[in-house]
């Protein structure tokens, strides 16, 4: 992988009208206990999104869910 703190996730229930609205939200990695977090920054084609990290992701987080919310304490519940 070229840049370790960037990724592109897919979102399985979400269209193009609604894509835009997630721009800003974070995320959390693993999905049921959040260790890292990270923001979506934009779009990836038609499917996908960007999203940056402050730390890299692990190789274990490759097709793995996440936790997406608008704020990041929504995550930790």
């Amino acid at each position: 992988m070229q840049y370790p703190h960037k990724g592109i996730i897919k979102v399985l229930n979400i269209d193009n009208t609604e894509k835009g609205k997630v721009v800003g939200w974070w995320i959390g990695w693993p999905e049921n206990k959040p260790k890292l977090f990270g923001r979506i920054i934009g779009f990836h084609g038609s499917k996908y999104l960007m999203v940056k990290f402050k730390k890299g992701l692990p190789g274990q987080a490759f097709g793995t869910r996440i936790a997406i919310a608008k704020n990041k304490t929504d995550i930790l519940k």
